[in-house]
């Protein structure tokens, strides 16, 4: 009898404890919530050369704004020869909804300039092109660490980028933001050099600047001058992202392709034809009257227009609730993408 009442004691002892932890279950999850952390992100963030990197350049996380309930995380790619903070205004405004912005440095950009070297040679060339996958891998090592919604998204070769790292998982991400990203160069004669260049190893090194609207802008950050093979690397990244991602049978992400009209630096219809050909859940239109940088008021040439307003918009709803944005008509072929509609969006849910 009394080893049946010992025996009662310390059930009665136990289940008093795993129900006292039940009640607290709640709080300890939403603490966690409350301060999501990723400890890949903090050593990715350790490990950075800041002294040698330009001030703008340097990847940081953008909280949510305090006294906001988290929702989840975005992972944001800058563009080619460019710098995260590309996107501190479209984190600005993921924040005031809840979410937490991790701005990546892609590999080997933003270094400031030193005496006696050409900067730029950083960046991956030809035959290293797969340090972007390497990279687009540990992106989605940081999303897994992450609780809530999560989300990515690229410019340009950073688009390439985030679209990498949704084919690596088709698990992975609620939501995707793919905008004029690199997947192929736009230019007929562009591409002939850079086939060129694969071929021909002298090619390889030719420079190529942006111009003065980048060599004589002083809000300009990043780099203004790079090499063929450097644009060699992101084409070979597009080439193996495409044909990954046709490769999976099923998508949990639900993805955005934004594209400019008559786009100098990027091939829309290679993009268009890639998520065509895909399983991925999408929905695609495009701009007018913007250039390439179209969001990055330090980079575009375009007037910052009432499209913008609407990009910004349709960005926070799509990241918040997974709509696409609307468009005028449908993509019935890779060389037919519809319009972006202005049409004024609702405030997400909060």
């Amino acid at each position: 009898m009394v080893c049946v009442l010992e025996w009662l004691s310390r059930t009665v002892g136990v289940f008093a404890r795993i129900s006292w932890l039940a009640l607290l279950a709640p709080a300890v999850f939403a603490a966690d919530v409350a301060e999501p952390r990723s400890p890949l992100w903090e050593t990715y963030l350790a490990n950075q050369p800041l002294s040698l990197l330009q001030e703008r350049c340097k990847p940081r996380r953008v909280a949510r704004q305090a006294g906001t309930t988290y929702r989840g995380s975005v992972l944001l790619m800058h563009g080619f020869t460019g710098c995260p903070s590309q996107f501190d205004e479209m984190a600005e405004n993921f924040s005031k909804l809840g979410f937490d912005s991790y701005l990546f440095l892609l590999p080997g950009h933003g270094l400031r300039d030193q005496v006696g070297s050409f900067v730029p040679d950083a960046m991956p060339q030809g035959d290293e092109w797969k340090r972007y996958v390497d990279f687009a891998r540990f992106a989605n090592e940081v999303a897994r660490e992450l609780p809530g919604i999560k989300a990515i998204g690229g410019l340009s070769v950073g688009g390439g980028v985030a679209m990498a790292s949704v084919a690596l998982d088709p698990e992975l991400y609620d939501r995707a933001m793919f905008l004029a990203p690199y997947l192929d160069v736009s230019q007929k004669n562009a591409k002939i050099a850079i086939g060129v260049s694969s071929r021909v190893q002298f090619v390889r090194g030719y420079r190529v600047n942006w111009g003065p609207g980048c060599t004589e802008n002083p809000d300009r950050v990043g780099y203004c001058d790079f090499r063929l093979d450097q644009l060699l690397a992101a084409s070979r990244l597009g080439a193996w992202t495409a044909r990954r991602l046709a490769q999976n049978p099923h998508y949990r992400t639900r993805a955005q392709f934004v594209a400019v009209e008559n786009d100098q630096a990027v091939d829309n219809r290679r993009t268009s034809e890639a998520l065509l050909q895909s399983s991925l859940s999408s929905s695609s239109c495009r701009l007018l009257q913007v250039d390439h940088p179209f969001f990055v008021r330090d980079a575009a040439t375009a007037p910052f227009s009432p499209q913008l307003t609407a990009f910004f918009s349709r960005m926070d709803l799509l990241v918040t609730e997974g709509k696409f944005w609307p468009t005028q008509g449908s993509a019935a072929s890779p060389d037919e993408i519809p319009l972006c509609s202005l049409k004024k969006a609702r405030a997400p849910s909060l």
